[in-house]
């Protein structure tokens, strides 16, 4: 059964919770989950628990509190948060499960757990790869409803592991909503957490863009060759092929999607212009054969200037949608890190706990 609120089973219970992000170990975006590492810690009070004033073990930012061992806490009351959407939760493999339990002054009683868990995030790659997703981790309550449990973050305590590097994405935490949840029959209250992800484009503009640019130049050239058609033909063929190989297979790296990219238009354009170059030959070739040769040369330079025009316009056109899609999809991208670095020591001398006038860590 759950605490009492003032003797009083209809008052809803309070519980409040810190999130510190420890590692993002994946994100799979074939399979649209990210795999993170975190630990959770829920405060809450609990009347039928009082502490003998003459037994502390330490002091932290909350004041001074006994520790209980993790094989006890089984045997207390904790609340029953789970993570909605998660296919997996994992625990460390170690002999003791990684969790505590902590009891202060006035019933005042906090849990920590360790552990890392795979849930869904809904991935929108219409901007790819300049794209930005928001992956939300929702904690909710199993059993309890609106009218008996408030559950909500904690204004100050949330932590992230600044050494954490994902080679793909720049990242971002982002811990301040609570909501209700309105898919079930009755209400129950639930905390939002927010790990933002914005794409580096490095690695597309090494590996994809400037390759697939440099082709595309090749493939204009190769319409100044006029009288070595095995020439002609085998480059533009060999351009055709290497595109479409190096296009393919950055597609392997993301869901079977049924709307176009930024990538796809780009492969598009590409494909295009070498598609219409290795056109353009044998036309030319038929004109000559036929006697049009002068026809047949204004048709190279018609075509020369056409790509050389379409080449510019296309990247001119494409790149300022990419700068505007980049300033609209993650905008506020780099104001939205929780950081508390004063906080802590703030509500710690409030809590009136002398020793925590260094720092949690020196205790």
């Amino acid at each position: 059964m759950r605490p009492l609120v003032d003797h009083n089973l209809s008052i809803p219970m309070n519980i409040e919770a810190e999130l510190n992000l420890r590692n993002i170990l994946l994100v799979n975006e074939i399979d649209q989950l990210i795999t993170a590492e975190v630990t959770l810690r829920v405060f809450w009070n609990d009347s039928r628990l009082t502490l003998n004033s003459d037994h502390y073990d330490f002091c932290d930012r909350f004041g001074y509190y006994v520790l209980l061992h993790p094989n006890a806490i089984n045997k207390l009351w904790t609340p029953d948060l789970f993570i909605d959407l998660s296919k997996d939760i994992r625990h460390p493999q170690v002999e003791i499960k990684p969790s505590s339990m902590l009891f202060y002054k006035e019933h005042f009683v906090r849990m920590d757990s360790r552990f890392n868990f795979d849930v869904a995030c809904n991935m929108n790659f219409g901007s790819f790869p300049v794209d930005c997703q928001q992956c939300t981790i929702n904690f909710e309550s199993y059993s309890y409803t609106d009218t008996q449990w408030n559950l909500n973050w904690r204004k100050s305590g949330h932590e992230i592991n600044t050494h954490i590097r994902l080679p793909e994405f720049e990242h971002r935490l982002i811990v301040n909503k609570e909501y209700l949840t309105d898919y079930y029959e009755e209400n129950y209250t639930g905390m939002k957490a927010l790990i933002s992800l914005k794409r580096r484009i490095l690695f597309f503009l090494v590996n994809v863009y400037m390759p697939s640019f440099l082709f595309v130049i090749i493939g204009l050239f190769a319409l100044t060759i006029m009288d070595s058609p095995p020439a002609r033909v085998g480059l533009g063929i060999t351009t055709f092929l290497t595109l479409t190989t190096l296009f393919s297979s950055q597609k392997s790296y993301m869901p079977k999607i049924s709307y176009f990219t930024l990538m796809d238009y780009w492969m598009m354009f590409s494909l295009m212009i070498m598609f219409l170059v290795n056109l353009e030959y044998p036309i030319y070739l038929l004109l000559r054969k036929n006697g049009y040769k002068r026809t047949a040369r204004r048709l190279n330079v018609s075509t020369f200037i056409f790509v050389l025009s379409s080449i510019i316009a296309f990247n001119t056109v494409y790149w300022l949608i990419v700068g505007l899609e980049t300033q609209k999809l993650c905008r506020g991208f780099d104001k939205n890190q929780t950081k508390f670095p004063e906080e802590n020591k703030t509500e710690a001398e409030k809590m009136g706990c002398p020793d925590l006038a260094i720092t949690s860590d020196e205790i």
